[in-house]
């Protein structure tokens, strides 16, 4: 597993034998959020918490999440989700957000992220471009 993008998805559950108050402090520390937003994190369908990585770095991102008390995997980007993937971070970055590591919601049955939303009917998405909110 050497080629392509890799993403780190973190499972809405504690590692099993951990102090759930103990972690849940240890991944807010982590991820340098108020232990409420992770608790946030915690609950509902996994999330992709980081994505856009080489194989070597997600391992060290999933290391550092399991060390902490969490539970991720690590996944393979599929080609058209990398380019979704690069257009969120680039906006997210022009509109100053700075926050590329925001979680996406992903579908709890597949892990794969959740489409965005079609485009309202009056702004019909032109063929082969991606629907960007304004």
């Amino acid at each position: 597993m050497d080629g392509g993008s890799f993403r780190v998805v973190l499972e809405a559950r504690i590692r099993e034998g951990e102090d759930p108050g103990r972690a849940k402090l240890r991944l807010a520390k982590l991820f340098k959020r108020e232990p409420s937003r992770v608790d946030a994190l915690l609950r509902g369908a996994p999330r992709i918490i980081k994505g856009g990585l080489d194989y070597a770095t997600a391992q060290r991102y999933k290391a550092a999440v399991e060390r902490a008390g969490g539970v991720c995997r690590v996944e393979q980007t599929p080609a058209e989700q990398e380019e979704l993937l690069r257009a969120a971070v680039t906006r997210s970055a022009m509109e100053g957000g700075g926050e590329a590591s925001r979680a996406v919601p992903v579908c709890s049955h597949c892990g794969q992220p959740l489409p965005a939303p079609a485009p309202p009917p009056c702004h019909p998405r032109p063929a082969g471009s991606l629907w960007r909110r304004t």
